[in-house]
């Protein structure tokens, strides 16, 4: 376990300005997206809207407001694809 492990000390990932999803495509603030999940053990896309985090810059740059009302972080936008 590091240092910052035993500290608590967690670095949010650092993502791009303009960032690319899982396709290479370019995304923009309110661009719509989904990514994957499971529903009732079924592989579904989630659809929502992308959004710049300023309600919480230490957790993510980004955020995802799913059309379901749930919102998620973005820590990877390789999981994350142009609608």
């Amino acid at each position: 376990m590091s240092n910052e492990e035993q500290n608590g000390n967690f670095a949010k990932p650092v993502l791009a300005d303009v960032p690319l999803d899982g396709d290479g495509q370019t995304l923009h603030e309110g661009d719509r997206v989904f990514s994957h999940g499971f529903t009732d053990s079924v592989w579904v896309r989630h659809y929502g809207s992308l959004h710049k985090n300023e309600e919480f810059p230490n957790v993510s740059d980004w955020w995802i407001d799913y059309d379901d009302g749930e919102q998620c972080a973005v820590l990877d936008f390789a999981y994350v694809f142009k609608a």
